[in-house]
């Protein structure tokens, strides 16, 4: 049986920017994140632009505990990351 791989984020990426939308959005990246062992995470942050919803992902790569910052930008006009 294979996994269900994927983010919620082009789901959400009309949706209002509220807490709820965060929430949503912040448990579905450190579920992602969690599901690898090989990564630490350290943060997430969600912003919005006016064409664009922003994800900054900060995790540790365990096997040489380096430091890696993922900015993440979901553009609406485009529907590309």
């Amino acid at each position: 049986m294979m996994p269900e791989f994927g983010s919620i984020v082009w789901d959400m990426l009309f949706e209002p920017l509220d807490d709820y939308t965060i929430n949503l959005i912040d448990a579905d990246v450190r579920s992602i994140i969690k599901s690898d062992p090989r990564w630490l995470l350290q943060s997430v942050a969600i912003s919005e632009e006016p064409n664009a919803l922003n994800i900054e992902v900060t995790v540790t790569y365990l096997p040489s505990d380096e430091e890696v910052i993922l900015p993440l930008v979901y553009d609406k006009g485009t529907n590309t990351l």
